[in-house]
């Protein structure tokens, strides 16, 4: 059966080869007067490709890893875990086919939102009917608000500072990768620091707080101190005065743009 699988994946890659050749079999050959052109690798494009890999290796880690996650940590039957993988790609392959037009008819906070509410039905569905019955009359309602709230607010909060970031740097890989720098380290840092983080305030709007994986370094456990959360009305007002802020920067450096009318456009 191996052997018939490959047959037909090395016969359609021929296949596509010898297509692309027959269609490029008119085109016409470099002129050999024409200066040969220069490679040049730029730093630029050398981060952005290595930002670009490093998401690939993720998505194919997760999307490789995740049956034996299910199967061993979760205790889903074998069935169930082969399906993990195949609904991940699924989930991928429509998100990016049908991203743009979502995208049109939904703003992010929309989008955002939705998400969290369908992965929380997602988590719920395998459980048992009792149990779910038990979770609801035990606050189950609340603790959905409270995911929806923290992830529209967290749209609030980065969609932001990204917003003010664009209009001071061109490139925004170098502060968005400062960002997760310091979003993720943002446990180990002094009480202090952790609460100029966005991520702290929607941590405290969160019902559940987030456990330490029990495969974290030795290291990170003995730095991890994580602050007090704040009240969620706290948070919630702490999260609009940093938006607030954030925008109030963007502002001034859009007053200081200079917009020439007379470019051709």
């Amino acid at each position: 059966m191996r052997i018939v699988l490959l047959t037909i994946v090395l016969a359609t890659v021929a296949g596509v080869l010898a297509l692309a050749a027959l269609m490029n079999r008119r085109q016409p050959g470099r002129d050999g007067n024409l200066p040969a052109a220069r490679f040049r690798l730029r730093p630029r494009i050398v981060a952005l490709g290595a930002a670009c890999g490093a998401a690939f290796m993720i998505e194919g880690g997760i999307e490789n890893w995740s049956a034996l996650y299910l199967e061993r940590d979760l205790d889903a039957t074998p069935a169930l875990s082969a399906f993990g993988p195949g609904a991940y790609a699924l989930a991928m392959v429509l998100g990016r086919l049908l991203g743009q037009r979502l995208g049109a008819l939904a703003n992010d906070r929309t989008l955002l939102g939705g998400g969290a509410l369908l992965a929380f039905a997602a988590m719920i569905w395998p459980h048992d009917p009792v149990e779910l019955q038990a979770y609801w009359s035990a606050g189950g309602m609340g603790h959905l608000f409270w995911y929806g709230a923290a992830a529209v607010l967290g749209c609030v909060g980065y969609g932001s500072v990204f917003l003010a970031v664009g209009l001071y740097v061109r490139n925004p890989i170098i502060p968005a990768a400062v960002l997760l720098a310091w979003e993720g380290a943002s446990g180990i840092l002094p009480h202090v620091l952790q609460k100029i983080s966005i991520l702290y305030y929607l941590q405290s709007l969160c019902p559940v707080p987030a456990p330490m994986d029990d495969d974290a370094p030795t290291l990170i456990r003995l730095l991890a101190a994580p602050a007090a959360p704040a009240s969620r009305p706290g948070a919630i007002l702490g999260l609009l005065l940093l938006t607030a802020f954030v925008l109030w920067i963007a502002g001034r450096a859009v007053r200081r743009m200079q917009i020439s009318y007379g470019a051709e456009t």
